[in-house]
């Protein structure tokens, strides 16, 4: 689709300032900048060295809502609570993007020349900037899809799906009580709204680009639903050489071809603040014929470890940054706390999971594995060494879990990943379209 017919465009990407929203977000601003498009990141001020680095322009943001004491430590906080108070945390943060973003952005978006806006579901304010811009806007869904429907839970909760009317009376609860959990959100972008005389928004699917809409799931994945908004696109995950560039990693440490099934296990970057959950998967795999690979998400490597001076159980691989899809490339199973990313990773190179989900979205995406028969999960609060290495025996013993994991592998390859998301979207804002 894409080609010298195709109008050269300023887009702007808009999403949440954390590796699980910027890391494919940057895949796909890369995609377009290939096709010869500029593509500049409106992001938090501190953030422009990254996206510089990541080879793209970058459109910084300034002023005192901003995180008090840098982004790592508004993450390391959120780190330490669970829950309903990490979920409140995480809105009052929220709030304050909001009316920092939609106070200084409109203006520095004009002044770039920025002429279209990509913007993560899951960046309130994004839409509301296009549209009071009058710009164009696509919707770049990196989480769980957030487009409700009755017959599917909620993202944030690990219910499966079902017929039965309880089941319906269920999600609908579920989003009576997100919808008062980000009240306060919708309120704050209400009034910027009113400011700028736009109709007011409903429900967040009222934010959703009306264009098209990219996500990274793949439908086959997704709990099966009644349908789909018009312009929604499932491509599976944005990945790319860089994305997959091979960081330094211990690889002479691992067996040879044919030796022992590679076990990789991560808790991403942002749960992973306990090496105590680490230690219990170690212990779970000590005794299995197994070679364990333990990434601690950016966390160094405990000096007494490093040195050789502290043994986990089973001798594991331990290394603070794993190059993930590298390592998955080898692997035959992952321990992970089902983070978007890295679920999707391992469906698309059909690798089987054992999930263990912390917060947010994950025990959503636990369940969806679950449901498609690709993931074994066991709730963080039942975690222990032996319930683990039961999990981790079960998904290595039974081939159900790798066959069901392949066929999500092929419905992804046929979805056309980032270059069919960007296909997407320079059919989106063509002037015809916008």
């Amino acid at each position: 689709m894409h080609g010298h017919s195709i109008p050269r465009r300023h887009f702007g990407l808009m999403c949440p300032p954390v590796s699980g929203h910027l890391n494919p977000t940057f895949v796909l601003g890369r995609e377009l900048v290939r096709r010869g498009h500029r593509v500049s990141a409106v992001c938090l001020q501190e953030l422009t060295p990254r996206v510089l680095a990541e080879g793209l322009d970058a459109v910084g943001i300034d002023g005192p809502e901003a995180p008090a004491g840098g982004l790592q430590a508004w993450a390391q906080e959120l780190g330490r609570r669970n829950g309903l108070d990490a979920a409140r945390f995480s809105v009052e943060g929220a709030c304050r993007l909001i009316d920092l973003f939609c106070r200084e952005a409109p203006g520095k978006i004009r002044d770039a020349g920025i002429d279209a806006l990509l913007v993560d579901q899951n960046e309130p304010a994004g839409g509301s900037i296009a549209e009071h811009l009058g710009l164009p806007f696509v919707s770049v869904c990196t989480s769980l899809p957030l487009n409700r429907a009755a017959e599917v839970p909620p993202p944030f909760v690990s219910w499966g799906v079902g017929t039965a009317p309880w089941h319906g009376l269920r999600n609908w609860l579920g989003y009576r009580l997100t919808d008062v959990l980000i009240r306060p959100v919708q309120q704050r972008l209400n009034h910027w709204r009113q400011g700028w005389g736009l109709p007011l928004l409903r429900t967040p699917d009222d934010s959703f680009s009306k264009l098209a809409q990219v996500a990274q799931v793949v439908t086959e994945y997704e709990f099966p639903r009644s349908g789909w908004p018009p312009g929604f696109h499932g491509t599976g995950p944005f990945l790319d050489a860089r994305f997959n560039a091979q960081a330094d990693f211990p690889w002479e440490r691992l067996d040879p071809p044919g030796g022992r099934p590679l076990v990789y296990a991560s808790l991403g970057t942002l749960q992973n603040q306990t090496l105590d959950t680490f230690r219990t998967i170690a212990e779970a795999c000590a005794s299995l014929p197994v070679q364990l690979v333990i990434s601690l998400g950016g966390v160094p490597v405990p000096a007494e470890v490093a040195g050789g001076r502290e043994r986990w159980p089973g001798d594991p691989v331990i290394v603070s940054y794993a190059p993930q899809v590298a390592l998955l490339e080898r692997a035959t199973l992952m321990i992970t706390h089902a983070g978007m990313n890295t679920v999707l990773h391992c469906l698309a190179l059909g690798v089987p999971m054992v999930a263990v989900p912390i917060t947010n979205d994950q025990p959503g995406i636990a369940a969806r594995a679950k449901h498609c028969g690709a993931a074994a999960v066991l709730p963080l609060a039942q975690l222990s060494a032996p319930a683990l290495r039961d999990r981790v025996q079960a998904v290595l013993r039974e081939p159900s879990y790798r066959q069901a994991a392949q066929f999500i592998a092929q419905a992804i390859e046929r979805a056309g990943g980032v270059a069919r998301a960007a296909d997407v979207i320079e059919s989106a804002v063509s002037p015809g379209r916008a």
